[in-house]
């Protein structure tokens, strides 16, 4: 195998960070001359593999791999190798590399794959990505993704990216087996041309539920409303009872806010996604699946114009916070840490010195339905993403790498504490663990005199979260209350009734598609986005629907939908 010998002027740029990683426009797959089973090696990984580069080592011994097993033949190689990796580091890892992170120190040690990290901070990534595309200085694998745009360029026109179909069927047991069991996940990233040039993700934790109202029983007791009435609420006319009497109670206290929405955005997703459903048989705006592999939007429905009239009514009463269109998050924040809002949609930064008991007095309030609908439901999380991470076509031995990558779609250990959750969590029993058999809380084990939270341990020295199969329902011990109380009551109240999003994320479209989708698609939702502000705030009045329905139509979303069925087609029939 031929290996390209680096001159010192690019290992001291390596060194500097400026071309790290890159080799031109080829591999830079390497070999170490020595067996670093080690600790101290694998944490030296990056340091090592400049040097083996430099040297100019041989191929790896592959023949003790079996493709078609898992959880044995390992290590993959005899001697170890290396991969040139971009990968992006997040703010919340103090060390400002992954080299020495757990998951990479011990699945190392296992599988005798290593990598060359050029460890670029989180806000160049992109630009450096995109450099990086652009020149030719190609790394055998993009950990942090490449985005869908790149994907069809470098990809599907481009052949800058392995074709990774036949090199899942041959390498990636533990990913079919993942998809045999939610065929989404090969349907996320096949592109328009039938093939597959990205690995799939998916991820489901307790903490993930939208359409989570954070409820202050501080409040709501007061007007007779304990946590037994509030679970028992069945009818939207219930909730909005239990939000006028607070809102009645409360009213001598000029700053107090009855409903509070942390950001118009979350007006738009978390209060939208609890309130919307009860007003129809759809479980949330956009564009639904009709079950035959058509689609329509709900935007000219009735299910929607009810919606905004009861919002408006709430905006017109000022139980919705009546500044949620200009108010800044640091204004938000500060109501809610202040105790002044009693219904809130980011309640997670409450903790119990917020509560006169030194309890959490806080729940959820329970999906309910109307006269519209009997059917309780809420929009669910997808789960299933494009994770954009790619290996390039000029990768050496590109059949070790996804050997490597298939241990974070396993749900078993490959070896003791090693599976998919690693990645994230480090290796269990040495990193993190559940608390009991019970699997209901995890531990992350950070050690005394550490003063980071739990999510910077973990980003700076158990794993990158570079997830790809993700299911913990287990919620993390020690957490803030706020957590707590969202993961234990997402479970019980709105787990049940999710209802899988429309799947706009998996779409591709052709090139002769893509520009006039992407304008149509950004001038219809900036419209939409802008009327329901209008119609909430009572800017716009409700008589105008009609001619609301019929600038959409001028704007041409039939032609939109068009486009977004033609791409919801190919993932419905591949």
């Amino acid at each position: 195998m031929t290996r390209k010998i680096l001159c010192l002027a690019l290992a001291l740029c390596m060194a500097l960070g400026l071309l790290a990683g890159c080799s031109g426009s080829g591999s830079q797959s390497t070999t170490a001359a020595t067996t670093a089973a080690t600790t101290a090696a694998a944490t030296t990984a990056a340091t090592t593999a400049a040097a083996t580069t430099a040297a100019g080592t041989t191929a790896a011994d592959t023949t003790a791999v079996d493709p078609s097993t898992t959880g044995t033949g390992y290590p993959l190689v005899a001697e170890p190798i290396y991969y040139s990796a971009m990968n992006s580091v997040t703010t919340q890892n103090n060390t400002g590399k992954w080299d020495e992170l757990n998951y990479f120190v011990r699945v190392g040690e296992l599988t005798n794959v290593y990598f060359n990290f050029a460890n670029i901070t989180q806000t160049d990534y992109d630009t450096k990505m995109n450099l990086s595309l652009a020149s030719g200085e190609i790394y055998d694998i993009y950990m942090s993704g490449v985005g869908a745009d790149n994907i069809r360029t470098y990809g599907v026109e481009g052949g800058v990216f392995a074709k990774l179909n036949d090199l899942i069927a041959n390498n990636m047991p533990e990913l079919v087996a993942r998809n045999e069991e939610l065929p989404l996940m090969f349907k996320a990233v096949t592109e328009t041309d039938g093939s597959i040039y990205s690995f799939p993700q998916y991820v489901e934790t307790a903490t993930i539920g939208v359409a989570t109202i954070y409820t202050r029983l501080d409040y709501t007791e007061k007007v007779g409303y304990d946590l037994e009435k509030i679970n028992a609420l069945k009818d939207i006319t219930e909730v909005y009872d239990l939000l006028k009497a607070v809102q009645e109670d409360n009213a001598s206290n000029s700053d107090f806010v009855t409903l509070l929405p942390y950001s118009a955005g979350h007006l738009d997703y978390v209060v939208e996604n609890y309130f919307f459903p009860a007003f129809g048989d759809d479980p949330y705006t956009g564009y639904v699946e009709n079950g035959d592999g058509t689609i329509r939007n709900n935007w000219d429905t009735d299910q929607f114009r009810q919606y905004l009239t009861f919002m408006n009514k709430l905006f017109s009463e000022k139980i919705l916070y009546n500044e949620v269109y200009t108010a800044d998050t640091a204004t938000t924040t500060a109501i809610t840490k202040a105790n002044n809002a009693a219904f809130m949609s980011y309640g997670t930064m409450l903790g119990y010195d917020n509560f006169a008991s030194g309890n959490l007095d806080m729940t959820i309030l329970p999906l309910v339905t109307s006269e519209y609908t009997d059917t309780v439901k809420c929009m669910g999380y997808s789960g299933v993403s494009n994770s954009g991470r790619v290996i390039s076509a000029t990768c050496e031995q590109p059949e070790i790498l996804c050997r490597f990558l298939d241990i974070n779609y396993s749900k078993d250990d490959v070896a003791p504490g090693i599976n998919g959750l690693t990645n994230w969590l480090g290796v269990r029993g040495e990193t993190w663990d559940y608390t009991d058999d019970s699997h209901e809380f995890y531990s992350v084990f950070i050690p005394e005199g550490v003063d980071l939270s739990a999510t910077e341990y973990i980003y700076s020295y158990n794993g990158p979260s570079m997830h790809s199969w993700c299911s913990l329902m287990a919620i993390q011990k020690g957490a803030s209350p706020g957590l707590t109380c969202k993961g234990l009551e997402s479970l019980e109240k709105l787990y049940p009734y999710h209802v899988k999003p429309f799947p706009s994320s998996y779409l591709k479209y052709t090139s002769d598609e893509s520009d006039r989708y992407t304008t149509l698609n950004t001038e219809i939702s900036e419209y939409i986005t802008s009327m329901k502000a209008k119609f909430i705030s009572g800017a716009e009045s409700l008589d105008n629907w009609d001619n609301f329905v019929s600038v959409l139509g001028k704007m041409g979303i039939e032609e939109l939908t068009s486009y977004i069925q033609a791409a919801y087609t190919r993932y419905y029939n591949s």
